[in-house]
């Protein structure tokens, strides 16, 4: 599961391709502009891979799960609830049809409330509430990892 703001492309694209392995994302998607999709530079085929087009490849195909938030100023951008209903209405779901035998959370937390990269508004208990849902899996067997650090200050 990778919760920070951006897409994780290095993520998804070491496991894309692999059927034992179910890869979850949500961050701002932007139509394609928010890093690190920049059409422009990146192109659209990369654009479209963490679009929820981007399902994975080959026998890998239908174990990627890319949620893109398209938001219009800050005041739109994703919150508790909006992440919560991603969690229960779609994530939960399949991660229990799926049956995971351990969860690896990639936790990049520029979705909190007054980060100024992200501009998002996921509180420290939404963060708790995601991260007690995702207990609920693999026998509660869960990693939580920190990543980013893109605004230190």
């Amino acid at each position: 599961v990778d919760w920070d703001i951006h897409h994780g492309n290095g993520i998804q694209r070491a496991f894309e391709a692999d059927p034992s392995v179910l890869y979850f994302s949500v961050h701002r998607l932007e139509r394609g502009t928010f890093f690190p999709a920049d059409v422009d530079v990146a192109g659209a085929e990369y654009a479209a891979e963490m679009s929820p087009s981007g399902v994975g490849k080959g026998v890998g195909e239908g174990t990627s799960v890319n949620v893109g938030w398209n938001t219009r100023g800050s005041a739109s951008r994703p919150g508790d609830a909006e992440y919560l209903a991603v969690w229960d209405e779609l994530l939960l779901p399949i991660a229990t049809e799926f049956s995971p035998d351990l969860v690896i959370v990639a936790a990049g937390y520029d979705a909190a409330e007054g980060d100024p990269l992200g501009g998002c508004h996921v509180t420290p208990a939404g963060y708790h509430a995601l991260t007690r849902r995702l207990m609920r899996l693999a026998g509660g067997r869960l990693v939580v990892a920190l990543e980013g650090g893109y605004s230190i200050s």
